[in-house]
């Protein structure tokens, strides 16, 4: 029952397989998903601390100075060091980066050091309005975001032995802005104030990376917008702590924690052409920061929120590695995965990427929605193990109760399951492909996400991907056909379709069943972002960042920025 191992010597794990069945004119479908109890096994494809001494007087004079800010905000005890071997802060680009040297403590048996990893928690504040969110599941789940990341700290805290350290995956605060004004953050107790209390109760080092919901950028007016830099980076280190930085770098043992900010390119600066808050972007120092990152030759864990498919391509034009995704494919051989959030349900992208890629559910949804990732101290790197990954069942919002011995055993599912206290979605797991869903004809023939009812557990649910199709499988690329699938394909938490075409298994379905009825899924997949604007992402795709299954090839630019970088 322990978590499934990723290793030199494995091969990949077919997918789950489906029986597609037809009967009484309705379409249904055993599931099959692509949680994180699919962790595919996949073959493989120094640095920072020279930097750290040269600028150690610098570095102690502003590490001072955080702490000091610390101590003066709300919380109980800062967040600091401790048990991580030898560590100092050094500026390096203007960013705050910590370089640590390898950890011995905190082995276990099979000697790993161990990370515990969350995401999404959607704190809210006294400022939050009720029931305003997009579906039932969403405004449950909403006010019960501090409960669960209590529960959820408390179960880290138990481990034995700790963890190294924890990692959350961003959303850490639910749109907390109701001020431009640093001092009215100071004055009142605030969604702030909240992450201050309760992250002020780990006693493991928390290292932090930020999500759409972490900042306010309204595309085209700046006024409208809440400064990413002079603002939002202020509050997360006022109340956070002083590791609360806008993006940084982490040692633990032999790996090196990459921890990125998708809000910090031009798709979310206010007055950029590009802007467009949908996707993730790195902005260019940070594109610099990371292949020089990924360069050293230490093997590297990358973390950031939004999923790869959701990264603006293109963004930085002047750079050789332009973008996220050219960064991490020039350097696959030392990427040993990338994890993500933001999607809000678990997801193994399999395939997708020459490098594992793994979508972390919510923890505003479910206290167990959190994982330990294994660190091998000795071995090939890629033996490293996401050792929960099961109890994540097909991507659901909601995950299994596990056990974690004492002494550091492998964790195993918890014997009885207790009574599900999560914010599920309906139909359940075991609902999908009993529950049918009929011929969607227009986007308000599902009352979900834009409505109150459905709204799956499942991410990528093969059972609902023809009657979501059904309309362009007659007509095409009309405007009907690309409605439905801009509102339930699009890179949103709210859309239960997100990126589900980047997905290896629906895609590879959904080309046949196109095929089958004499269309090319890819072609009328770009009229409908050509012709009708629609933010979708599908393998090979000019511009997009979804990579075709199996390829270490980069998509192709489009079209556009192809002409800006020869200009």
């Amino acid at each position: 029952m322990g978590g499934l191992r990723i290793d030199d010597a494995a091969a990949p794990s077919d997918a789950e397989s489906s029986s597609l069945l037809r009967g009484g004119g309705k379409f249904t479908a055993e599931v099959e998903t692509g949680g994180l109890d699919a962790v595919q096994r996949r073959r493989p494809g120094a640095a920072l601390r020279a930097k750290a001494k040269a600028a150690f007087n610098t570095v102690s004079r502003a590490w001072g100075t955080a702490v000091q800010r610390a101590k003066a905000s709300n919380l109980s005890r800062p967040v600091v060091l401790a048990g991580l071997g030898v560590g100092v802060l050094t500026l390096v680009l203007g960013v705050y980066v910590l370089v640590s040297g390898p950890s011995t403590g905190n082995l276990t048996p099979a000697g790993e050091l161990r990370v515990a990893l969350l995401a999404d928690a959607h704190l809210i504040g006294p400022q939050y309005v009720c029931c305003t969110e997009s579906n039932d599941v969403d405004n449950d789940s909403i006010m019960k975001t501090v409960e669960r990341l209590k529960a959820a700290q408390q179960q880290i805290e138990a481990l034995d032995p700790p963890p190294a350290g924890v990692v959350f995956l961003g959303d850490v605060i639910h749109n907390g802005y109701f001020s431009h004004n640093f001092d009215w953050y100071l004055q009142q107790r605030n969604a702030y104030t909240v992450g201050g209390e309760v992250f002020a109760n780990f006693t493991r080092p928390v290292r932090f990376l930020w999500g759409n919901h972490d900042y306010k950028t309204t595309c085209g007016s700046a006024a409208d917008s809440y400064d990413r830099f002079s603002l939002s980076h202020r509050l997360f280190k006022h109340f956070l702590g002083p590791t609360a930085m806008p993006y940084s770098s982490f040692k633990v043992g032999r790996y090196n924690l990459l921890f990125l900010n998708a809000q910090l390119g031009p798709s979310w600066d206010p007055t950029h052409p590009r802007c467009d808050t949908r996707l993730g972007s790195l902005g260019a120092p940070q594109l610099e920061w990371l292949a020089r990152e990924l360069g050293s030759g230490r093997p590297a864990f990358v973390f950031l929120h939004h999923p790869l498919p959701a990264t603006l391509r293109d963004e930085a034009p002047e750079l050789p590695l332009p973008d996220l995704l050219s960064t991490l494919l020039a350097h696959r051989d030392n990427v040993m995965a990338v994890f993500s959030g933001h999607y809000h349900r678990g997801l193994d992208w399999a395939d997708a990427y020459p490098f594992p890629a793994l979508t972390l559910p919510a923890t505003r949804y479910d206290a167990d929605n959190w994982f330990l990732l294994g660190l091998p101290v000795k071995g090939p790197p890629r033996s490293w193990r996401l050792l929960d990954g099961a109890k994540n069942k097909g991507g659901a919002r909601c995950s299994q109760t596990w056990a974690y011995p004492p002494g550091g055993a492998d964790p195993v599912a918890a014997q009885p399951q207790p009574e599900e206290t999560g914010s599920c979605g309906s139909p359940t797991l075991e609902e999908v492909g009993k529950v049918v869903l009929p011929p969607v004809k227009d986007v308000s023939d599902i009352p979900g996400p834009s409505g109150r009812q459905f709204n799956p557990e499942a991410p990528c649910a093969l059972a609902y991907m023809e009657p979501v199709l059904d309309r362009c499988l007659k007509e095409g690329s009309s405007p009907g056909c690309c409605a439905v699938l801009g509102e339930h394909l699009r890179p949103s938490s709210a859309a239960y379709g997100a990126s589900c075409m980047c997905w290896p298994p629906f895609w590879k379905k959904a080309q046949a069943l196109f095929s089958d009825h004499g269309r090319n899924v890819s072609q009328l997949l770009g009229a409908c972002a050509e012709d009708h604007a629609k933010l979708l992402q599908w393998p090979g795709a000019a511009g997009g960042a979804c990579m075709e299954p199996g390829s270490s090839a980069l998509p192709p630019s489009a079209p556009e920025e192809r002409r800006r970088r020869r200009g």
